[in-house]
Parts: structure tokens; C-alpha cells; sequence
């Protein structure tokens, strides 16, 4: 249509083709549909009636999302919530290393919310058990939760006592978790 059509239809309110340079918006079907249908494919797109596995041996990075994560940026903020409030995520930890379950907290605040579960393996390997309960007094993740009461159960409770409670700092924290590892040390002799 040439321009001088163009302007005269828009002058008189009529529609026109978009011409060829105008930035073309497409509006998704999806985004169309009341919110409650939206979150119901959501869910059903998302949430699994199983655990999510999650195996640092496996990984590089982090878990992939499902795809429909990845579709739009209205879509991702609309349904990343129910992914991760609704599913259950189980962490594979060996030897207490929680480096990459910190990483893959520490990219979103909603993955540190989510509902967590850890299997642990390996040794008992202090240093790594001490970074990762670091990481949870500079509340960069969570610490291993409830379930059977546990030597890490334990001290993670006393950061929580300590540090989110009382207000003490990391390095006085460190200071009396050393105390309980050399108790540690002496009555278990597994604690590296």
C-alpha cells in the first residue's frame, strides 16, 4: 500500500497491513486464557509426581528447567513459581560437598525456597561440611532440614542459634564449630 493509502486509511480509522518495517508482535494463545486455565497447564507442564534428582556427578552446571521455562519472559515469571514451589528437589551431596548446590541456589531466590530433600554419601569431610554451613549462615542456601536427627542436623542448628538468632559472627561461629569437631574428632575418629 503506498504511503499516501496508508495514511488516509489510518486517518479514517481503518486497519492496514503492517508494512515491512513496522516491529511485527505476536500475542500467544497461552497468554490469551484466564489465569487459573494458565496455571493449570503450568502445573501440568512443570510439576512431576516424583522427586527431581539432582546429581552433581551429572551435572556441569545446574538441572535443566523444563522448556517451557524458556518460552517467554511473562510465561517464565508466571509458571517458575509453581516449578519450583510444587516440586520436591533432591540433592545427591558426597562427602558433604555442597558446591554446587550453593551455585544453584545462589542463581535464584526462588530455587532457595523450593522444597529440598538431601541424600548424603561419602566421607565426613569437615572442610567441605564447614563451607557449606558458611554458605547457610550467609544465608546463600539452606541447611540439610529435618528428617532423623544427624550430626550435620545438629550443627546446622547451632549457626541457626548462633548466627541467625543471636547475631554472632561467622568467625565466632567457626570458633565453637571447631570445638565440636575436635569432640567430633575424638568420639566418632571418622571426621576428617
Amino acid at each position: 500500500m503506498p504511503a499516501q493509502t496508508r495514511s488516509a486509511a489510518l486517518a479514517a480509522g481503518l486497519a492496514t497491513a503492517p508494512s515491512s518495517h513496522a516491529p511485527q508482535t505476536h500475542k500467544s494463545p497461552l497468554l490469551s486464557l484466564p489465569p487459573e486455565l494458565r496455571n493449570a497447564i503450568y502445573r501440568f507442564a512443570t510439576v512431576g509426581a516424583n522427586e527431581l534428582i539432582i546429581d552433581p556427578q551429572q551435572l556441569i552446571l545446574a538441572p535443566p528447567e523444563p522448556g517451557l521455562l524458556s518460552v517467554c519472559k511473562q510465561i517464565r515469571k508466571e509458571a517458575s513459581g509453581l516449578y519450583y514451589r510444587e516440586n520436591l528437589f533432591l540433592f545427591s551431596v558426597r562427602d558433604f560437598d555442597a558446591s554446587l548446590y550453593v551455585l544453584w541456589c545462589s542463581a535464584s531466590k526462588l530455587r532457595k525456597q523450593c522444597h529440598q530433600r538431601f541424600l548424603t554419601s561419602g566421607s565426613n569431610n569437615w572442610s567441605n561440611l564447614l563451607a557449606w554451613l558458611e554458605a547457610y549462615y550467609h544465608k546463600r542456601c539452606r541447611s540439610v532440614g529435618g528428617g532423623a536427627p544427624s550430626v550435620p542436623h545438629h550443627l546446622f542448628q547451632i549457626v541457626k542459634d548462633l548466627g541467625h538468632k543471636q547475631g554472632m559472627s561467622w568467625e565466632c561461629v567457626a570458633g565453637n564449630l571447631e570445638h565440636f569437631h575436635q569432640a567430633l574428632k575424638v568420639s566418632k575418629g571418622s571426621w576428617q
